[in-house]
């Protein structure tokens, strides 16, 4: 059995990284590789690293423990934009405004890039993006997908859940106007970035609905990775539309960024709000298991293959389709 280490060093320990990993290592369990979670890069095996490499000679680190059989796959988090990531997709500063920060985590991608053996995207769009930014390296789409074990909420039955909104994520001026508009009338809880997971479980816990917001308009592709979280715990998520499709358009509400407050404000109406999520995990679930790509994409690391025209329709899941909107499947009443 081939051991499989997710490194976490680079991330100096930071929890806003937990759920990537929970899904990596889940993943790879189910997909019957020996994963494990590790703090350093173990050469001779298969070392998966998420994008965060500042401080460190990251790549000058990686060369030095280079050994046969050392594989390094790179996830790639964020957005191209020219010799950067993320420029001006915040433009009134904060974390997602600071240029300079995002110059910097580019330029230590880059090097990094250099030595690794794949780089995986997180959304389909950004396969060609990356593709012509590093043209030597293979890059494949990574989708998300239902893994084991990693239902850590426990829910409050609906008649005791005290919370009416819960939001997780970086705040910005967009996303602060939608949750002081809700904040007037009901009850909103935000878990910060980086806040302590217990807490973050307990809110969810109390929380009859999730949001899920763009940073700005610019922002034109949701975090599919929070989406994730959400349906693997069966949290009822309403999402404002993004312009770009993900993977898992088909089990969450959409609602128009301009209705965005009202709809959200309406699925409180809804009566049967845990009985829908937990048939949605249920489908997620069932349509979408992470370890149906997962294993055949890390083979192809550890084989050293290459994607080759009409491989990667071999590899994925047929696409789930365009985005379901409530009258699709999930019903929202608005009044």
């Amino acid at each position: 059995m081939h051991r499989l280490f997710i490194c976490t060093h680079n991330h100096n320990h930071h929890s806003g990284i937990t759920d990537m990993v929970t899904m990596l290592r889940n993943g790879g369990l189910d997909s019957g590789f020996d994963t494990v979670v590790s703090d350093r890069i173990e050469p001779g095996h298969c070392n998966i690293l998420i994008e965060h490499f500042l401080d460190v000679d990251w790549a000058k680190h990686l060369r030095a423990l280079k050994r046969p059989g050392t594989r390094y796959v790179v996830i790639c988090t964020e957005i191209l934009s020219g010799d950067s990531f993320n420029q001006d997709l915040v433009p009134t500063g904060g974390h997602y405004g600071n240029n300079p920060y995002w110059s910097a985590r580019y330029r230590g991608f880059v090097e990094v890039a250099a030595v690794a053996d794949e780089l995986w995207v997180l959304s389909r769009a950004a396969v060609a993006d990356y593709q012509r930014a590093f043209p030597d390296k293979t890059v494949r789409w990574l989708r998300h997908g239902w893994v084991s074990d990693m239902e850590i909420v426990r829910h409050r039955p609906e008649d005791r859940k005290d919370i009416d909104f819960f939001f997780s994520g970086s705040i910005t001026p967009d996303r602060t106007a939608i949750l002081q508009r809700l904040g007037s009338r009901y009850r909103v809880a935000h878990s910060p970035q980086g806040g302590p997971d217990y807490l973050r479980r307990d809110l969810l816990a109390r929380a009859k609905v999730c949001l899920a917001m763009p940073l700005s308009a610019r922002n034109t592709s949701p975090s599919v990775s929070r989406l994730h979280f959400h349906l693997q715990n069966a949290n009822f998520v309403v999402q404002q539309a993004y312009r770009e499709p993900c993977e898992l358009d088909p089990f969450v509400i959409h609602a128009p960024a301009e209705d965005f407050a009202d709809w959200a404000a309406a699925a409180l109406d809804i009566d049967n709000r845990r009985m829908i999520a937990e048939v949605v995990r249920e489908r997620f679930r069932d349509e979408m298991p992470f370890a149906k790509w997962f294993g055949p994409m890390v083979r192809m690391v550890l084989d050293g293959a290459r994607p080759e025209a009409g491989l990667e329709p071999a590899v994925f899941p047929a696409s789930t389709g365009p985005a379901r909107r409530p009258s699709q499947g999930l019903e929202v009443q608005r009044s």
